[in-house]
């Protein structure tokens, strides 16, 4: 469905990312990284939505990076959620999105 690239496929591409079965949650977040529209707002959405787990806030951050916009580097300086939250994982995203965007452009 999301490989389609239809912005309206999100919301259920953001359910079946946070299914039980890995490969399901993995196929959902590399289809949503191919969606065309307004996706980096929507991701920024639910970045700052304090209901976005763990797991998703991570995901989130390699949606972004997958897109590749380098005005994210700014906005998340902004970003405490990212700033100070303890996860490994999520601290060392950022810096691997960073990374990928400075390499595309």
């Amino acid at each position: 469905m999301g490989e389609i690239g239809n912005i309206r496929s999100f919301d259920s591409l953001w359910s079946s990312a946070q299914d039980k079965d890995k490969y399901v949650r993995w196929k959902s977040i590399w289809a949503m990284s191919l969606l065309k529209g307004n996706l980096e707002e929507k991701i920024r959405e639910k970045i700052l939505d304090d209901s976005t787990s763990e797991y998703m806030l991570w995901r989130c951050l390699w949606v972004l990076g997958r897109i590749g916009n380098r005005d994210t580097n700014e906005w998340f300086n902004g970003v405490d959620r990212i700033k100070k939250h303890k996860s490994k994982y999520i601290n060392y995203q950022p810096k691997l999105m960073r990374a990928a965007i400075n390499n595309k452009l």
